[in-house]
């Protein structure tokens, strides 16, 4: 990449952040096509499963960073806020792409950039990516489904569910007595 930012924070962003993700996503897409290419009818094995559930993650946070990257490098090559600082609380709520704060300020030197970010389809997308990202971040990992069922299995083991429910009840309702 020939392109040269003028300030030295965005570069890094663009270059040590951006960039790299984008490498890191590129990555985790061929290893899921790799481990998903050969159509069986046998359910995934443990030791795949769980390496697609590690891309699968991989590919949604680094996503969610290169947008925040692209925030921080924008936000630094324009100079989009006088308080701009990557230790200030405010001035990371403020660099997201998708923040109205971050779309006024961008919108003042880039309405066509602006325009965009605001477009409901793309804000719907990136609301999307956050949905995703933020229980992996901070909760419960996506997981990768192992297999499928047809109707006939999904129906006996919906019936194991609900038997394995009713053994619970049964269980806890000893308790309350």
């Amino acid at each position: 990449m020939d392109t040269k930012l003028n300030d030295p924070h965005a570069e890094r962003h663009l270059r040590q952040g951006f960039l790299r993700r984008l490498f890191q996503i590129n990555s985790a897409l061929e290893e899921v096509r790799r481990l998903t290419e050969a159509q069986s009818s046998e359910p995934l094995s443990h030791e795949t499963s769980t390496l697609l559930d590690i891309y699968l993650g991989s590919y949604y946070i680094n996503l969610s960073g290169a947008l925040d990257n692209l925030a921080w490098m924008l936000a630094w090559e324009f100079q989009l806020t006088d308080t701009l600082s990557e230790s200030d609380f405010a001035a990371r709520r403020f660099c997201n792409l998708f923040r109205e704060a971050f779309i006024t300020a961008l919108a003042t030197n880039y309405p066509d950039l602006a325009s965009y970010l605001a477009d409901e389809p793309i804000r719907n997308w990136y609301s999307e990516i956050r949905n995703l990202r933020d229980p992996i971040a901070h909760r419960i990992p996506l997981l990768f489904v192992k297999g499928t069922l047809d109707e006939a299995e999904g129906i006996e083991y919906q019936k194991a569910y609900e038997r394995r429910d009713e053994a619970i009840k049964r269980s806890t309702e000893s308790f309350a007595t």
